[in-house]
């Protein structure tokens, strides 16, 4: 697939756009590989709110974790169908894809603010992770933009 125009792209100039291509996929694909992954962990997040608190934060034990995780699965539940359904019907991918980014940014945040408390590898972990998936979002909605 062709790059798309640099500005599509984050950090990068205009003779050289900075690109992912995660396992050959085209922008298609890993939206939908990356909006199937939300919608599981959102599930999880509904279904077993302490468990994942426990592997996210390492703590469950807040009376308030159940709720506090279950809405944070309802969040990504909701961006994760709605970037299927775009992708299959037509809607408006790039904002779709905009609003998850949006999300695992303010996540990216809250785990920062919180880096103290975090212990183990999941101090440097989590960030990352939520930080690159908020990028590759972003870099998504670019390159799928209506």
């Amino acid at each position: 697939s062709s790059a798309p125009p640099s500005s599509s792209c984050l950090w990068s100039s205009r003779e050289r756009c900075l690109r992912m291509n995660v396992l050959n996929l085209d922008g298609r694909e890993t939206a939908r590989y990356m909006s199937l992954t939300r919608f599981g962990i959102g599930f999880a997040c509904l279904v077993t709110p302490r468990r994942v608190a426990r592997v996210w934060l390492g703590d469950a034990e807040w009376e308030g974790t159940p709720v506090t995780v279950r809405a944070i699965g309802a969040r990504d539940i909701a961006i994760a169908v709605g970037t299927l359904t775009s992708l299959d019907y037509g809607g408006d991918v790039g904002a779709w894809l905009r609003a998850g980014a949006t999300a695992d940014a303010a996540d990216t945040a809250a785990i920062v603010l919180a880096f103290r408390s975090l212990r183990g590898v999941r101090r440097w972990l989590l960030p990352v992770v939520s930080g690159v998936a908020a990028y590759v979002g972003l870099e998504l909605a670019g390159e799928l933009e209506d």
